[in-house]
């Protein structure tokens, strides 16, 4: 890493979706702290909404001609003339997204786990899927830590980016959920008989049928609780207007986890969604099927798989949500919305 001295600025790029952001957000966390007290620039290229959860460190949206800049280098080998004074931290997938190869720009690729000992790498299939999955998040990695949903486990892609950055020399910070809490808002809701449905996310394999959601609203209903569907500017465009429960649209992801905050719990697909209510504090439940789990589950939420025997009809689960087949097509509609109401039941103790 260059010397400090001879750096001005400090940029994160991250130009991905709310969930891939917000496993990303430890590691920006981390060089922050590496780099506190130096008088730096802290600037910031990428989504809008993003900069919500960056500002309060003191990340400010990068001046021009800097975004221009980093649109040039998925294309071009020419260094912008700011890139001198700048230390670029670019958080991807897979494989750096820049063309440009320079001493002053750093990848860091969350779903390289190269640098993870073989056996926190997650490589074997999962043991135990369905029911039994419910607990075998919540006793992976870091038992003796609670979070505030569940047991406290960091996915494979937050530890992946957190190995690169110590390569680095940037210290790990372990205590999550104290740290969250402090940065995201506290959690409001344990007394709430409220229950947000979320059935919304990035890709139609990772959906749960919105028929199976609404048969678990009925059921919440029925059990004494007050089920709303949180639904994003997408649902709306489509015209899907659940009829067993009331619909809220609350976006932009900011007032999205500001509704979070007051509700008893979540259940949602596997989705950006999902992780901001895990970094937000409110327990729930998200539903994986097509994607590995080890890979992406919301720390502190508990998860739900397909039986197993609807497991071994589909293709193995993908690290990279840009794999998912059209085989994978349907992988949750096996879960039926009794498990997925026990599984609620005794999440809240019921």
């Amino acid at each position: 890493m260059p010397q400090p001295k001879q750096i001005r600025n400090i940029l994160f790029v991250h130009n991905g979706a709310l969930g891939d952001f917000l496993c990303a957000w430890p590691g920006i966390y981390a060089l922050i702290r590496h780099f506190a007290g130096q008088k730096l620039n802290l600037w910031f290229v990428g989504r809008e909404f993003a900069l919500y959860w960056l500002k309060d460190l003191g990340v400010k949206k990068a001046p021009p001609p800097v975004p221009a800049g980093v649109e040039k280098m998925y294309v071009s080998k020419e260094a912008p003339a700011w890139l001198a004074e700048t230390l670029v931290f670019w958080f991807c997938l897979k494989r750096p997204a820049a063309l440009l190869e320079h001493a002053n720009l750093i990848s860091i690729p969350a779903l390289d786990f190269s640098l993870l000992a073989p056996e926190n790498r997650g490589d074997s299939a999962c043991a135990g899927p369905g029911r039994e999955a419910l607990e075998e998040l919540n006793s992976a990695a870091n038992p003796e830590k609670p979070g505030r949903g569940g047991r406290w486990s960091e996915p494979l892609v937050m530890r992946a980016i957190q190995a690169r950055l110590e390569r680095f020399g940037v210290k790990q910070h372990n205590d999550w959920p104290l740290i969250w809490r402090n940065c995201f808002g506290q959690w409001e809701g344990e007394c709430s008989r409220q229950v947000g449905l979320l059935p919304g996310t990035g890709h139609t394999a990772k959906s749960w049928p919105l028929e199976k959601f609404e048969a678990l609203a009925r059921a919440l209903d029925r059990a004494g609780y007050d089920p709303v569907f949180l639904l994003g500017p997408v649902e709306r465009e489509r015209g899907i207007l659940p009829q067993s429960a009331r619909a809220e649209y609350p976006a932009p992801p900011p007032q999205l986890a500001a509704r979070m905050l007051q509700l008893r719990a979540i259940i949602a697909c596997d989705g950006g969604p999902a992780h901001l209510a895990s970094h937000h504090g409110v327990p729930g439940l998200v539903l994986f099927g097509p994607v590995r789990w080890q890979a992406w589950a919301p720390p502190g939420l508990r998860v739900i798989l397909p039986p197993p025997d609807a497991l071994a009809a589909c293709p193995p689960p993908v690290d990279d949500p840009k794999e998912i087949i059209p085989a994978m097509d349907g992988m949750l509609n096996a879960i039926e919305p009794a498990v997925v109401l026990a599984a609620f039941q005794a999440l809240c103790n019921r």
